[in-house]
């Protein structure tokens, strides 16, 4: 999946940390050699680092480098009024004399900056512009003085390139650690400048001090025997500071420069130069003796000499070290250079442990694993360090709290000898296939390779041809199997997006049609799962630039999956095949896991053959397809909202005969049988009634006259959880009349509309009785037996977990003759976007309801409990409504 990826480019002081990694791989040694990550205090939001910065953009990211959180605006340039997103960042700039602009009267804020123009502005941002006037003045003074400065360290590039988002974010990185230029003296009118070696904008504007040296303790671990971490710190050659850096860990025997504020707390750190980092896996080292570790991996051997005063850790305690104590299941082991002379100073020993998530008690703090019946206590959580972290798709790690752990949720834990929890790394990544091929150490899914854990293999067996959900470990190794259905994430159609924001929450709402045509709106969980990446629902934008062009709904198929609290926790959106992809590609059995959701065709046009379920030459739709229609005229792009009402889900009595449509196809198997079609549809004023269309009930009928003038019957009804009002045309009213469907208060209705809104068919389902206190269904009622859409009439039984229980005293019908009733009982499955409304017979008028709002025959007798009907698909209720 293609997504923007994280790059930072505006500077402020915030806690949080974003991560630009680079890796190597030394084939000869099959050991991966890492370059850690650097962490950095600048900020800007979710951009494509090859996209250009715009001259805007630069200038705001500069006054943020400096501390300046925000500017007034003056009219100083033509082309930048006090609107513009970075009218206030342009301002100071100016004012500052860092840059001009770029014409008499402009300043062209919306376009690309370039590196020269760039370099100028923070030259003079750090004092140099005499300097630079002084050697050539510009451009060439300017770039002769960076160069001196090393504010160009790293950059390659001509003057009249346009900077990028990466690049930019070196050149930022590059100054705030440059040396800031000061005045040394003033005599008479002369003034002198002098190159103020270790001032920086880190002193100067943020007010930090430097420290360097070797990290002998980090976060919960360190490398001096004997010494345990009950609080998150780090120490630095000898002397320890607080530190809210959110994975401080990873620093553990790396030589730093760290910068602290004036209560002693480590705010930043990052890496020197002549830091090396060696990481071998568990299962390829073969034995370690007298400071040797000798690996065997790839068919090749190696041995590793570790220096004489080398420092032992091992899961955050520092050790003298045995041969055993590198002799482990899983894990790695980290060998680290500190200094650059081509000699280990640091061995880290990590033996990792796994878990899977059964149960949660967020009071005690404290994870189960069902299968191992082990537990473990995740309370090293200290201020904004956290030791429980996840790796979002860019390989940046999101810090993590109990409370945003599932079921299922795969650790990966770091804890020491006297079971003190250090660190774990948690993934929710898993994939779904057949079992084609085993061995000794790896199981191939649909003919994947993946290695397995030692957990894994001590609780859990499969068979070949069997499908199973797996669970996939931060290594990419499996983990476990899923007890959840392999089925568990839904297919839906994105309608709206919106963020909630507040003195009291800061969170986010999507407006779904689930694949029953049920639309409703879902808080997302205050960490969503993107795609294989984690997010803050409520901080990220990752989630809204996906979600919504503009103020444009991003109409989209989703996979999603909901929490025990009905929140949306996992979203998947698709994933395009690259032009000219050959057709064998696209046809291939399906793998359902994290950033699955795959786009096999965009707006193919194809001919619908309804006799054979067939869109030649492309797909076939089986039972289990979902069919959503939407305008025809969003086939060429959208460029304003679309009226829910004409995005529906349709049976196949929805399309034409016979006929060209134009389809989106999602999850397509070998079969050619897709998951998912989208049809972009011809919409006419329909005159049928579909058995997709949801049910209505009716809350009053009234005479009036609408907004053009005309006379009429406006019918209120309770639809998805909201009342709405239809307009009926008298000479449509009278065709009602004349067909014998006239609806009334208490009546189950579907209704279809005109563009206009004007009600052009309508079916009676279920027709309230005075009599009986509850509605009757009637013939016109879909009839699928709990196979597709279906209504059931009786009283409410019993409710437990999500299912509910009916006494069944009528039914629709049902299309297969062996689908009966027994015992006059059915149960039924609830679930949050089942939607219940209450008919109350005295007054007769409609109000919201929960199923906490019913009466069982259980506890109150049949006599007593409450009447209801239920209608339902594939067994799951979508809508219920009470009489009482």
């Amino acid at each position: 999946m293609v997504l923007k990826k994280l790059i930072s480019i505006l500077l402020t002081l915030t806690l949080s940390y974003v991560q630009i990694s680079s890796f190597a791989y030394d084939e000869q040694d099959s050991v991966s050699h890492i370059e850690d990550t650097m962490p950095d205090i600048i900020s800007y939001g979710y951009a494509d680092g090859n996209a250009v910065i715009s001259r805007g953009e630069f200038a705001d990211s500069v006054m943020r480098a400096m501390n300046v959180n925000n500017y007034e605006y003056e009219p100083v340039f033509s082309d930048v009024s006090e609107e513009h997103a970075y009218s206030g960042a342009i301002t100071y700039i100016y004012k500052m004399n860092f840059a001009g602009g770029s014409g008499a009267d402009t300043f062209s804020p919306d376009s690309p900056i370039t590196y020269a123009a760039a370099i100028k502005i923070l030259v003079n941002a750090l004092g140099y512009n005499p300097w630079a006037e002084a050697k050539g003045g510009w451009p060439s003074g300017y770039f002769r003085v960076a160069d001196t400065i090393e504010l160009t360290d790293g950059m390659v590039l001509s003057m009249d390139s346009e900077l990028t988002f990466s690049q930019a974010f070196a050149l930022l990185y590059n100054f705030l650690k440059s040396d800031v230029c000061s005045v040394e003296s003033i005599t008479n009118e002369n003034i002198t400048h002098m190159r103020d070696v270790g001032r920086c904008p880190l002193n100067v504007y943020f007010g930090l001090k430097k420290a360097e040296g070797v990290v002998q303790t980090a976060g919960f671990a360190s490398l001096i025997p004997g010494v345990k971490c009950d609080e998150a710190i780090i120490t630095v050659d000898g002397y320890t500071y607080y530190t809210d850096i959110a994975d401080a860990h990873k620093y553990l025997g790396m030589r730093v420069e760290l910068w602290y504020d004036e209560y002693g707390t480590a705010k930043y750190v990052y890496k020197t130069s002549g830091n090396s980092r060696i990481v071998i896996s568990s299962e390829d080292i073969e034995e370690y003796n007298d400071f040797k570790l000798n690996v065997y991996s790839g068919n090749k051997e190696k041995t590793y000499t570790l220096s004489k005063d080398c420092a032992f850790v091992k899961n955050g305690e520092g050790i003298i070290p045995t041969a055993a104590d590198f002799n482990f299941d899983m894990g790695s082991v980290d060998l680290i250079d500190n200094d650059g002379d081509g000699r280990f100073d640091v061995a880290y020993i990590k033996s990792t442990e796994i878990f899977v998530v059964s149960a949660i008690d967020e009071t005690a703090e404290k994870v189960y694993d069902g299968r191992s019946g082990k537990s473990v206590k995740l309370s090293n959580e200290d201020g904004n360090y956290y030791s429980l972290m996840m790796t979002d798709k860019s390989g940046n790690y999101v810090p993590q709290k109990i409370g945003d752990l599932t079921g299922n949720t795969v650790l990966s834990i770091i804890r020491t000898s006297d079971d003190r929890f250090v660190e774990a790394v948690a993934s929710n990544k898993s994939v779904v296939g057949t079992v084609s091929e085993i061995s000794d150490e790896c199981v191939w899914i649909d003919g994947v390779e993946y290695e397995r854990t030692p957990h894994f293999d001590k609780y859990y067996s499969v068979k070949i041809g069997e499908k199973y959900n797996f669970l996939i470990a931060d290594s990419g190794k499996i983990a476990a199997i899923s007890e959840q259905s392999v089925d568990s994430m839904n297919y839906g159609f994105v309608l709206d997006y919106a963020k909630k924001t507040g003195s009291f929450e800061n969170s986010a709402i999507i407006k779904l049609m689930d694949r029953s045509g049920e639309k409703n709106v879902y808080s997302l969980a205050e960490k969503v799962m993107l795609n294989g990446g984690a997010y803050i629902s409520g901080d990220s934008d990752e989630i809204k630039n996906i979600m919504k062009n503009g103020d444009i709904p991003a109409y989209q198929v989703i996979r999603y999956s909901l929490n025990r609290d009905g929140e949306i926790n996992k979203i998947d959106t698709a994933e395009k095949f690259p032009a000219n992809t050959p057709g064998n590609e696209k046809y291939k059995a399906l793998q359902y896991g994290d950033n699955s959701l795959i786009q096999n065709f965009e707006k193919a046009n194809t001919y619908w053959y309804g006799s054979y379920s067939v869109f030649s030459p492309i797909a076939v739709k089986d039972s289990e397809t979902i069919i959503i229609s939407i305008p025809k005229t969003a086939k060429d792009g959208i460029n304003s909202r679309i009226d829910d009402e004409y995005i529906d889900v349709v049976t196949t009595s929805g399309l034409k005969s016979y006929g060209q449509y134009f389809i989106d196809v999602y999850d397509m198997d070998e079969n050619m049988v897709p998951n998912v079609i989208v049809v972009y549809n011809e919409y006419a004023d329909s005159n049928t009634v579909n058995d997709s269309t949801s049910s209505a009930l009716v809350d009053k009928m009234t005479k009036g006259f609408n907004d053009d003038g005309e006379e009429g019957t406006f019918i209120t009804v309770w639809l998805g959880g909201v009342f709405r009002k239809y307009f009926i045309e008298d000479s449509e009213y009278a065709n009602f009349i004349s067909s014998g469907v006239v609806p009334a208060p208490g009546d189950i209705v579907r209704i279809e509309t005109t563009k206009n809104g004007k009600v052009s068919a309508l079916s009676v389902d279920a027709k309230y009785d005075r009599n009986e206190g509850v509605a009757v269904i009637t013939s016109s009622a879909p009839a699928g037996g709990q196979i597709e859409e279906s209504f059931y009439r009786g009283r409410a039984y019993s409710y437990s977990g999500n299912s509910l229980s009916l006494i069944v005293d009528q039914t629709s019908g049902s299309r297969s003759s062996y689908i009966e009733v027994q015992d006059k009982m059915a149960p039924f499955v609830f679930a949050s976007s089942t939607r219940i409304a209450i008919f109350d017979t005295k007054t007769e008028r409609v109000r919201h309801a929960t199923v906490s709002s019913l009466k069982y025959a259980y506890d109150v007798g049949e006599e007593n409990a409450s009447k209801v009907v239920l209608r339902c698909y594939s067994h799951r209720a979508t809508q219920l409504f009470i009489y009482e």
